[in-house]
């Protein structure tokens, strides 16, 4: 981040919630990508949540990398390389908290849990299971319950969580992240097969991933790279073609002449979309600014 753009984040942070903004994260993130000012806003963000709470609320599109935060959360917590549990709430809290207990008393595992919601209909419901937690292992300092929630009603999730909750911009409109990713499984398909040269990528197939949707977020991206390294001919940068077949999109036809002006088309598409969808832009004044 520039300078002004931090301080703008720790401003935002003070005045939106009663929580002590910090500026940064205690070390480089081992298993989340923060290679982008989205992704650190959401890490520092999500850090300062955890690091004087024992409840954070993460809204992700669906197959995000939420969770991969969460480990690295865990870890500056104190919790180590232990193993970073999640339960598929189901809407029992009885269930959840007995699951919780379990987790807490085995030593050979983290106290940050990850717990999936299905709905916003939940959040109530995690909350009561958050403050049983509390009140049962008030001792265990490193304590924090990490809730996913899969959906794209981010004003409503926010009303709902309100200082506790931070949301997880989609791998679509974070494309520094997705090259990270995209080249880390790469590296792990290609080591495990001995196909080194597959761990780059061409131009074309490059276009390719920095253009697709990605509707199913990062476990999308992991199963598209490393299935197409699986069915790579030999020992060569993945193609436009073992890409495209991986993802079973078309051609995009752009010339290369013409590739960065319809990556930058595409990025203020997503862009103003995201504005839209957040209501923090009008249609109408957008058009009238632009006099369109």
């Amino acid at each position: 981040m520039t300078e002004e753009e931090r301080n703008s984040l720790e401003q935002d942070q003070m005045e939106d919630s009663g929580l002590q903004a910090v500026s940064s994260y205690p070390k480089e993130p081992r298993f989340f990508s923060a290679a982008g000012t989205e992704s650190k806003r959401f890490l520092i963000k999500a850090w300062t949540i955890a690091s004087q709470s024992h409840a954070l609320y993460i809204m992700q599109t669906k197959g995000g990398d939420g969770e991969l935060a969460a480990k690295d959360i865990s870890q500056w917590k104190g919790n180590g390389d232990m193993p970073v549990a999640s339960f598929f709430f189901s809407g029992s809290v009885d269930e959840a908290f007995a699951w919780v207990r379990d987790v807490v008393s085995d030593l050979e595992k983290s106290n940050t849990l990850v717990v999936r919601l299905q709905s916003l209909a939940q959040l109530s419901v995690a909350r009561e299971l958050s403050e049983m937690a509390l009140s049962e292992f008030p001792q265990v300092d490193s304590m924090l319950l990490v809730f996913v929630l899969s959906l794209e009603e981010e004003k409503a999730f926010q009303v709902q969580v309100g200082d506790l909750g931070v949301v997880l911009p989609p791998l679509a409109v974070r494309p520094s992240d997705l090259a990270s990713y995209a080249k880390r499984f790469a590296k792990i398909a290609s080591d495990r097969l001995g196909k080194n040269a597959c761990v780059e990528f061409s131009a074309e197939a490059v276009y390719q991933l920095l253009v697709h949707d990605w509707a199913r977020d990062y476990r999308q991206l992991q199963n598209v790279i490393m299935g197409a390294v699986d069915a790579s001919s030999g020992d060569h940068p993945l193609s436009l073609e073992e890409i495209q077949e991986a993802l079973d999109a078309a051609d995009p036809s752009v010339p290369p002449a013409d590739r960065l002006k319809s990556l930058m088309k595409n990025s203020q598409c997503r862009y103003i979309t995201r504005l839209i969808e957040r209501q923090e832009i009008d249609p109408s004044d957008l058009a009238s600014k632009l006099e369109l």
